[in-house]
């Protein structure tokens, strides 16, 4: 299985699990155990680079073997001074469809005489939220290109080919050419209209699904906090997308080309007085957000422009106030690839509001 990983990640795996040992973290040999495809021995990476992370902050970790708890165990187990949180990871990554593709089709196409173009469908060019859906895709692939060759086959057979074969996945596109050497085209993803939007209500679904985990612990972890941590390996979402879906978009004064507010449109001074006067009917959620902030999240509220704060504020709530479901999740940690920073997004509406002090230790310089 690791000869079909990249040596240089190789050797990062190994620097993680010395790192990890160091700062005496439990189970490492057991969490790798779990690895029994490439799909999953992925998603295991993951977990061992949240691991650091939560060990770097000072917190005591536990990696929590699959079933441990039955059929519902969360990845991890963070201990800090006396409190617990426990985390479950999830990785959305980019599908490694062309690499495979490249050298299935080199090899299969060198005396056929034709370069083929590959056209893929949504259901191996979509980027993957978790190893389960990664080996579907790869079965789909796999399929695709068996397919393929079986056509190629036949019709050689019957000393004729088709402009275009068909396939669970692919569209393969076939030109004749005139040096009588085979060779693979260009590869085509679909439209999958605007990819960051699209991606993101994956994600968003994703996280719910994981939130929802918890109701499922044994009854003595029902009231530990209880964390998502996202592994972002797709280029198009970065922090401040996930920012807007989890709290929120933004409206008021800025500059148009101010993305950092996710600025939609300007308002006046006379709508922004109206805004604060009526601000219990002209602001979604307003209740919640006073009861959050009477709670103790103040700061974090009008970081976020929940209160209305420097002229601007949410007019169309994120998924932590939309969704019910996450009212589980005391926070979503997530990593940015790249760079591979890591940032912490704390859910003010949760019914714990651990919160609050897992921001700290997010956010102290340890």
């Amino acid at each position: 299985m690791l000869n079909d990983y990249p040596i240089n990640h190789l050797k990062t795996i190994g620097r993680t699990i010395q790192e990890l040992r160091q700062h005496g973290c439990i189970n490492i040999q057991e969490k790798i155990s779990d690895a029994t495809a490439l799909s999953k021995f992925t998603s295991v990476l993951s977990e061992l680079e949240f691991a650091l992370h939560l060990s770097q902050k000072g917190m005591r970790v536990t990696l929590l073997p699959d079933r441990a708890w039955g059929d519902t165990t969360p990845d991890i187990q963070a201990d800090i001074k006396q409190r617990s949180c426990l985390v479950e990871v999830t990785r959305v990554g980019q599908p490694k469809t062309n690499g495979i593709i490249s050298k299935r089709l080199n090899k299969l196409l060198t005396n056929t005489g034709y370069r083929v173009d590959c056209v893929l469908k949504k259901n191996i060019a979509f980027p993957t939220l978790n190893h389960e859906e990664r080996e579907i895709q790869d079965k789909i692939l796999e399929e695709s290109l068996q397919s393929l060759e079986e056509q190629l086959s036949k019709y050689e057979r019957e000393n004729r080919l088709p402009n275009r074969l068909d396939s669970v996945g692919i569209e393969f596109e076939l030109i004749k050419t005139k040096s009588g050497k085979g060779y693979l085209g260009v590869i085509r993803g679909p439209v999958i209209g605007v990819p960051t939007e699209a991606l993101l209500k994956s994600i968003i679904r994703r996280v719910v699904q994981k939130a929802e985990m918890r109701k499922k612990f044994p009854p003595e972890y029902l009231s530990v906090p209880y964390l998502v941590a996202l592994d972002c390996i797709e280029w198009s979402v970065d922090a401040l997308d996930i920012e807007y879906g989890l709290y929120g978009t933004t409206l008021g004064w800025g500059k148009p080309e101010d993305e950092s507010n996710r600025v939609l449109a300007t308002i006046n001074e006379a709508e922004w007085q109206n805004l604060l006067a009526n601000a219990e009917t002209r602001i979604p959620g307003w209740g919640r957000i006073q009861e959050a902030r009477q709670r103790g999240w103040n700061d974090i509220l009008v970081a976020h422009h929940l209160i209305p704060s420097d002229r601007i504020y949410v007019s169309d709530p994120g998924s932590f106030l939309k969704n019910a479901e996450l009212n589980e999740l005391s926070g979503l940690l997530f990593k940015e690839n790249p760079p591979g920073d890591f940032h912490f997004f704390p859910n003010p509406f949760s019914t714990d509001d651990a919160g609050l002090w897992i921001n700290e230790i997010f956010n102290s310089r340890i």
